[in-house]
């Protein structure tokens, strides 16, 4: 019987990038949920700030927001 759920990929070294080192684990388990959201919703990573406020708290959004000075 094939799986028919998604899946996504990630690299093996994704913890070592400079975007995730400097932030918390919560918010980097967060951006994991927040990939897998936007594949299930095909919504190419861009979510209503109700709907991403109704699944992560505020001081998590605002993470990763600040996790980059230009390209967050």
């Amino acid at each position: 019987m094939k799986d028919e759920r998604l899946f996504m990929t990630f690299p093996n070294d994704m913890h070592r990038h400079p975007k995730l080192t400097r932030i918390s684990v919560a918010a980097r388990w967060a951006f994991i949920e927040m990939n897998g959201e936007a594949r299930l919703n095909d919504n190419d990573g861009v979510f209503s700030a109700e709907d991403a406020e109704f699944m992560w708290a505020p001081d998590l959004l605002a993470e990763l927001v600040d996790s980059h000075p230009s390209k967050p």
